[in-house]
């Protein structure tokens, strides 16, 4: 059974009106956050919310599922319950006034993409056949990626003797999650007969999320990133 809608008896996979009203919501929640001004209240309400709103239902629709197939959307659900509990530190970091890095919403975000990971691959072992050429492609790509993220972005602050040993393990971690991410879902894309509706969009969640947190990496790496 696919945790992504149900399935008509051509056996195409069809949204509920829930699934879809949940969907409308956070599409509208990006332009939204995108034209409020910004302010301590509407990242809280708009960003912190959706976030917050999203790990409640991705948790009820895992545990909706059967036992042999709920795995993985648990271990989302941790991973974005973790990278909820990131957010509202570094929410409460400017609340206060002090902005410390590294700190514990670091340690929060980072350890998120472990579950995350786990996720993807548990999707990946549920296959009944196994598929080296994707892996190998997934590589591929990879490196290709990691080795302009490097160019651009990744090597100044490695090579920058100024900025302490802690602080370049943490900062570089966030892009190099961001790429171990971007392989997986090409891994997943790659991989023959997957056909859940689901699992399609959790691929395609990975690799806006993989995007961002690259970009973010090296704005914060060229010294160009900004809350507002």
């Amino acid at each position: 059974k696919s945790p992504v809608g149900r399935t008509d008896p051509l056996g195409v996979q069809r949204l509920t009106r829930g699934q879809i009203g949940l969907l409308a919501c956070g599409l509208t929640a990006i332009p939204t956050y995108l034209l409020v001004p910004y302010s301590a209240a509407s990242e809280l309400v708009i960003y912190n919310g959706v976030l917050a709103a999203t790990v409640v239902v991705s948790f009820v629709g895992a545990r909706r599922l059967p036992r042999n197939v709920r795995a993985p959307w648990l271990l989302i659900s941790l991973s974005l319950a973790g990278s909820l509990a990131g957010a509202l530190l570094r929410w409460r970091f400017g609340q206060v006034g002090i902005d410390p890095f590294p700190s514990m919403a670091d340690g929060f975000a980072l350890g998120a993409y472990v579950p995350l990971a786990g996720a993807a691959v548990l999707l990946n072992a549920r296959r009944r056949e196994h598929d080296a050429s994707s892996w190998l492609d997934a590589g591929l790509l990879t490196l290709v990626v990691g080795l302009v993220v490097w160019a651009m972005a990744m090597e100044p602050t490695a090579t920058d003797p100024s900025i302490g040993a802690l602080d370049k393990v943490i900062t570089l971690a966030y892009p190099l999650a961001g790429l171990l991410v971007l392989g997986l879902v090409i891994q997943l894309t790659f991989t023959r007969g997957i056909r859940s509706r689901a699992v399609r969009l959790f691929a395609c969640g990975l690799v806006v999320m993989a995007l961002a947190d690259v970009l973010w990496g090296w704005l914060e790496l060229s010294d160009s990133f900004e809350s507002s």
